[in-house]
C-alpha cells in the first residue's frame, strides 16, 4: 500500500511540473504566435500546416499543460481511471515530442528530459494499475 500512494505522490509531482512547463510555453506561444519569445524561429513549421505557433501553442496549453492538472485532481480524488489517465498524459507527451522532432524542431536536453517524463508517467500508470489488479485477486 505504501508502495502505491509513493507512485501516486510522484506521478502528481511530474504531472505538476509538467503543466507549469506547458502552460507556460503555451500562453507564451499564444501571445507571441512568433516563437520569437522562446527562441523558435518560424521556419521551422515550413514542413507543418501551420503558419505561426498560435494553434500549435493553443494545443501545448491544453493537451500538455492544462490537462496535467485535471489528471492530478483526479489521482488525488482516486477518480475512476486516474491510473489510465496518467498513461495517456504520458503517451500524448511522447507523440507531442515526436512530432516536434519531425517539424524539425529538437532541442537534446529539452526533449530527452520531457520524452523521460513521458515514460515515466506510462511507468508510474502502469504500476497503479497493477497494483490495483494485485489487490482485486487477493
Amino acid at each position: 500500500m505504501k508502495q502505491n500512494k509513493l507512485v501516486r505522490l510522484f506521478s502528481i509531482a511530474i504531472l505538476i511540473l509538467l503543466g507549469i512547463g506547458a502552460v507556460y510555453g503555451g500562453v507564451t506561444l499564444i501571445i507571441d504566435p512568433t516563437g520569437e519569445l522562446l527562441g523558435l524561429p518560424l521556419d521551422v513549421l515550413n514542413q507543418s500546416p501551420f503558419e505561426n505557433f498560435l494553434i500549435p501553442g493553443i494545443i501545448l496549453l491544453v493537451m500538455i499543460g492544462l490537462l496535467p492538472f485535471y489528471i492530478t485532481y483526479s489521482t488525488i480524488r482516486k477518480l475512476p481511471k486516474y491510473d489510465w489517465m496518467i498513461i495517456a498524459q504520458g503517451i500524448l507527451l511522447i507523440i507531442w515530442l515526436t512530432t516536434e522532432i519531425l517539424m524539425g524542431i529538437f532541442e537534446p536536453f529539452i526533449h530527452y528530459t520531457y520524452y523521460t517524463i513521458g515514460i515515466l508517467l506510462v511507468l508510474c500508470g502502469i504500476m497503479l494499475i497493477k497494483k490495483k489488479d494485485s489487490h482485486k485477486t487477493t
